[in-house]
């Protein structure tokens, strides 16, 4: 009798759905969210990430430019003008960072064309010294941060490329489980002296045509005296 009266109660409450569920954006609504007029077939439009309303260009505040580079970015996120200001609203919201829909635009391929980018002047920079300098020898030095992965085949093709002599690679975090096979480069010839899998370790890549010795006779030998590297003519 009681349960009764309760689901009595909650029936006549008009506060009740009797099918919940979530609500469902209408993705092909036919008027623009900020004018409130009909978007016809032959008008422009972009849709918004968030509302999944699409809007007229000329109500989206977004300029020639910022329209073209958005369309260039195959994968983009725009906000249109109402959702962007309640984005605004949020208590957590970074104001700087939501001043603009235009900023909503895929930041990951900018900062992978940046870095790309900086590398590309990195390498154009070095190989400009080399040609300075030609004859003399080229030795670089990278803190690798374990080189049991995907790092290894940037390394390769750096050595590949025929810019470096010898490479000294430090915090390769490897042990014996992990062959030379593995990290065999035509040209050059590898030494390592391993710590373990979770620290440390140093590399070495050689040139073939480079006569080194690995320094194994002396007792708690130093990260700094592990190869000897003899530069002078053998003739």
């Amino acid at each position: 009798m009681a349960s009764h009266f309760q689901l009595a109660r909650l029936a006549t409450s008009g506060d009740i759905n009797p099918n919940p569920g979530p609500s469902v954006v209408n993705k092909n609504s036919t008027k623009c969210p900020v004018c409130g007029r009909v978007l016809a077939k032959n008008h422009r439009a972009i849709t918004c990430g968030s509302c999944c309303h699409r809007t007229h260009i000329k109500c989206s505040g977004l300029t020639p430019i910022e329209l073209k580079q958005l369309q260039t970015h195959g994968n983009y996120f725009w906000s249109c003008p109402p959702c962007l200001h309640l984005l605004q609203q949020l208590p957590f919201a970074n104001v700087n960072n939501i001043n603009s829909s235009f900023n909503s635009c895929s930041s990951e391929d900018d900062q992978s064309f940046s870095e790309e980018q900086d590398l590309a002047e990195t390498w154009a920079y070095f190989d400009n010294m080399c040609k300075k300098h030609d004859a003399n020898l080229k030795i670089g030095h990278i803190n690798a941060n374990g080189i049991a992965g995907f790092k290894f085949l940037e390394i390769k093709g750096w050595l590949l490329s025929g810019r470096l002599d010898v490479l000294i690679i430090s915090e390769t975090k490897l042990d014996v489980t992990f062959p030379n096979s593995q990290f065999y480069v035509k040209g050059f010839c590898l030494s390592r002296n391993d710590r373990n899998i979770h620290g440390g370790g140093l590399m070495a890549f050689v040139s073939s045509d480079i006569c080194f010795t690995v320094v194994t006779d002396l007792e708690n030998l130093s990260a700094a005296d592990w190869c000897r590297f003899r530069t002078e003519s053998l003739n």
